[in-house]
């Protein structure tokens, strides 16, 4: 299980003790929403293939100046004014280089503050020989439209 292999890590190399606890989805979404966890695995997958989408999950203003207000989509509640001067800039240009450009500065502070541990699993798919031009891509849509069968 990845929560055992995390928790043993954090235990042996950074002395750090974390407990584990396994809740219905609608109890841990609630949980980490109201910024009632300290740790925990969440995923994301991409609505369209851009830095912003997945950046903007730690854009300082979505988080509710309130706290006992739910943060849904910067969940960890992060808060960097140089982040969000960089993502909000990049929002703004026209200029697609200077646009990468500010979300490349953005992304190195976000990655210098480690706010995030990024994990990725490993994704197998198993196509019979027959079927052909099934679509495989990082943002997982799957447009059929493509796909066709070789006749035996």
């Amino acid at each position: 299980m990845v929560a055992e292999a995390v928790q043993d890590k954090l235990k042996k190399e950074l002395g750090v003790t974390l407990g584990l606890s396994v809740l219905p989805d609608d109890q841990h979404y609630d949980r980490m929403d109201a910024g009632q966890n300290v740790f925990w695995r969440q995923g994301w997958v991409g609505d369209y293939p851009d830095a912003e989408n997945f950046l903007a999950l730690f854009y300082g203003k979505n988080v509710p100046a309130d706290s006992t207000l739910p943060s849904y989509l910067n969940s960890v509640r992060y808060k960097n004014p140089a982040f969000d001067t960089w993502f909000a800039s990049a929002q703004t240009t026209n200029d697609e280089a200077d646009r990468l450009r500010m979300l490349a500065k953005a992304e190195r502070i976000l990655m210098n503050d480690a706010v995030a541990t990024p994990y990725h699993e490993r994704a197998v798919r198993l196509v019979q020989p027959w079927v052909r031009d099934f679509p495989i891509n990082a943002m997982e849509i799957r447009d059929l439209a493509t796909v066709w069968f070789l006749r035996a």
